[in-house]
């Protein structure tokens, strides 16, 4: 009987594969929300009954071999592609029927690398209606709106901060380029520097090499214990920095690692650095990760970046509040604390620039 019972499904979804061929997607009407939240509906009573005797089975064996089961996760994943089907042409024929401006708004979020999410809300909250000479001014604002502008500033507050991040996305350039403008602030005396790295060849050297030109101090640790024996040392300077190694993206140690530096101090702060030339499924990876353990982020790598949307999107997701930038090789020049509307006027101002650039190009071209 069971088995009957979910044998109208399949045969409703082979069916529907049918009609889909025969009638390409371009040229069918789209469902309206209703019709398909109750194609949902039907589908789930359909299948209620094999996942409710699914849920019963007490030897684990045998819920593995069924097959039913397969044959249910194969129909809930044919209708989660139908509706993801369904709101992608229903955002399509939505986009259509926007005006010019809009359009030309939305292709240039796309260029930037906004995520398709926020631009589809973009769509949805800001484009669709009002005035289109206050589209781009309200684009920008709803983008900044969700962003939050951290009140840390590692240089003026003073404290102990430890960075973390993925492996090479800049924390020992970032930690030398604060340090530095410490060290100006209020006398190398002051500033302290602990490295963590014992990862990448030449991590110490480096962190050495940085503290001999500042006049800084530099002390190593191995583990964690060491960090609160060198934390107890240097808890007293006005401004302690820490680099540590950094971590892979398929590694899970870096929660680990996060929570075993807070322990090591109580007044300790975790920074995140994000390379902003790195992919945004990355950045947001690591914010999901830790973003209850963190007080904030500083983006890095803004010179090596080409487009800076995908970072935009990652710090309106993740809720972290923004630090500051990295933003060159000089030391101590090319850090600045930032504000999110600055970040996002970077963002559009680097796709400005390349759109710029590219007439200058075709003219000398041309003359040549």
């Amino acid at each position: 009987p069971d088995e009957a019972k979910s044998a109208p499904t399949v045969a409703w979804m082979e069916a529907r594969k049918k009609a889909d061929a025969a009638n390409p997607l371009k040229h069918r009407e789209p469902l309206s929300e209703q019709e398909s939240i109750e194609q949902v509906r039907k589908l789930l009573e359909k299948t209620k009954p094999v996942v409710e005797r699914e849920d019963v089975v007490e030897s684990p064996v045998l819920a593995a071999g069924s097959s039913e089961l397969d044959d249910i996760k194969y129909e809930l994943g044919q209708l989660r592609d139908m509706f993801k089907t369904h709101l992608d042409m229903t955002a399509r024929n939505e986009r259509e029927s926007l005006s010019v401006e809009a359009k030309n708004i939305i292709a240039k979020l796309e260029e930037t690398g906004i995520s398709a999410e926020h631009i589809e809300a973009l769509q949805k909250e800001v484009l669709s209606q009002g005035r289109k000479r206050d589209f781009w001014k309200k684009s920008l604002a709803w983008l900044n709106a969700d962003i939050v502008n951290s009140t840390i500033d590692p240089v003026k507050d003073g404290g102990i901060y430890a960075f973390v991040g993925l492996s090479g996305v800049g924390k020992t350039t970032t930690i030398a380029k604060l340090a530095s403008q410490a060290a100006l602030k209020y006398g190398k005396d002051e500033v302290a520097l602990i490295t963590l790295d014992h990862n990448r060849i030449g991590s110490k050297e480096q962190m050495k090499l940085f503290g001999m030109m500042l006049g800084v101090n530099v002390v190593n640790a191995s583990n964690t214990a060491e960090l609160r024996d060198r934390l107890r040392e240097v808890e007293h300077k006005r401004v302690v920095l820490i680099d540590t190694a950094g971590v892979s993206l398929r590694n899970d140690s870096l929660r680990v690692n996060c929570e075993a530096l807070k322990s090591s101090h109580r007044k300790l702060n975790v920074v995140l650095a994000l390379s902003a030339n790195s992919q945004r499924a990355g950045n947001d990876k690591i914010c999901q990760d830790i973003d209850d353990l963190v007080c904030g982020t500083i983006i890095t790598k803004l010179d090596e970046a080409m487009v800076l949307g995908g970072v935009v999107s990652t710090l309106r997701d993740s809720g972290l509040g923004l630090i500051g930038v990295s933003c060159g090789q000089e030391i101590p020049n090319d850090y600045q604390s930032f504000s999110p509307s600055e970040l996002i006027d970077k963002c559009f101002l680097i796709e400005q620039n390349i759109q710029s650039e590219k007439p200058a190009q075709s003219q000398q071209a041309s003359a040549a």
